[in-house]
């Protein structure tokens, strides 16, 4: 019942108006998800099964990208075991995590909250997909502030995530888009998303998204891992997922809130700098759309993304500052949430999907 346990003291934490306290009382409930993620057992998750077997790995073998295999190999000629090497990296990583979200968020509890939920399994998981989020996170809280040292040092993070995974080197352009004036973004590119999803759906319904298959291959030049042009285009080749439908709206349901935040932020002369960022970040998903129409492996495009309107939602959400009409916009992000989690799978004890681990990576079942 840890899992809980630290969910009711953010529930609290939420309330408090001192801080230290709520900040301590979100790294308690951090800490707790990262014990749940470093000690999910090799029974009761596919990729973990999967990680324990690469361990002993030479980075030579490009199996997964050198980031990974560079830093997991040190821990097993240093005479660890996989646990170790697991549950060490995880609480570093979910630390760093942690000091990213205090940067961009005003909220942290509220946010821990709702990541309990959605992600925080996926991420409990995909390991090295969790880990790549982190250095982008903090990428993303570096950029707050626009000078040359800052930009330099973002590249770099953002360039450390992609030796992760592979997928990090989509948030290049998070980079150039905050050299442009957010405006023109938040104009523009809400309107390219939607032309962007409809354009997926044509070529689903038309039988013609095998068509990105070729596309996606030619991907594998920013990925050190062997194999991962043929992993790519066997991933691309138009295999239609059920679960791609909520995915799909559940980003478009975020963007539609994230959207009337920024207004009210523009309209209040409130917007921050942390929230153009954040909104930067999120929109970067969208590159995930049309190719989720393709293969739902791709899924982990959106969802990385949200995490950054997650953030921004939380962030800007107090008791203080509700308002009478905001009813609508947090139906719309519940629902963003839900399909989230029926996306993910979280809600589905059947053999392979993610609800046949849920209880036992939170503990409920040893």
């Amino acid at each position: 019942m840890l899992f809980l346990t630290g969910w009711f003291f953010n529930l609290i934490g939420s309330f408090v108006n001192n801080k230290i306290i709520k900040r301590i009382i979100g790294l308690i409930g951090i800490l707790i998800l990262a014990w749940l993620a470093g000690t999910v057992s090799v029974d009761h998750s596919a990729d973990t099964a999967a990680y324990m077997r690469t361990f002993s790995m030479n980075p030579s073998t490009s199996i997964f990208e050198s980031g990974y295999l560079n830093l997991s190999y040190w821990f097993y000629t240093n005479g660890f075991d996989y646990t170790t090497f697991r549950t060490v990296t995880f609480f570093v990583f979910y630390i760093l995590f942690y000091i990213s979200v205090n940067a961009l968020s005003n909220n942290p509890n509220f946010f821990i909250l709702i990541y309990s939920f959605f992600p925080f399994l996926s991420d409990a998981t995909q390991v090295r997909n969790f880990f790549m989020l982190t250095f982008v996170l903090m990428a993303c809280a570096v950029l707050t502030k626009r000078t040359f040292s800052r930009y330099l040092l973002a590249i770099a993070l953002i360039y450390v995530a992609s030796l992760f995974h592979s997928t990090g080197s989509i948030f290049y352009l998070f980079v150039l888009l905050r050299a442009i004036h957010f405006r023109k973004i938040y104009i523009i590119i809400p309107k390219l998303i939607y032309i962007i999803t409809a354009a997926g759906v044509l070529l689903w319904a038309t039988g013609s998204i095998s068509l990105l298959s070729q596309y996606i291959g030619s991907l594998s030049f920013f990925s050190e891992r062997n194999g991962i042009s043929e992993s790519l285009q066997t991933y691309s080749a138009g295999i239609f997922n059920v679960y791609t439908i909520p995915m799909v709206a559940s980003y478009l349901f975020m963007l539609h809130v994230l959207q009337i935040i920024i207004k009210d932020k523009m309209d209040d002369s409130t917007l921050t700098e942390k929230d153009e960022s954040l909104y930067l970040l999120f929109l970067i998903g969208a590159i995930g759309i049309p190719v989720i129409f393709s293969s739902f492996a791709f899924e982990r495009i959106l969802r990385n993304s949200m995490m950054c309107g997650i953030i921004l939602v939380t962030s800007t959400t107090t008791i203080k500052n509700l308002k009478k009409g905001d009813g609508v916009k947090y139906i719309l992000f519940s629902l963003s949430i839900i399909l989230g989690i029926i996306a993910e799978g979280y809600l589905y004890d059947i053999p392979g999907m993610m609800g046949s681990y849920t209880f036992y990576i939170l503990k409920f079942i040893q």
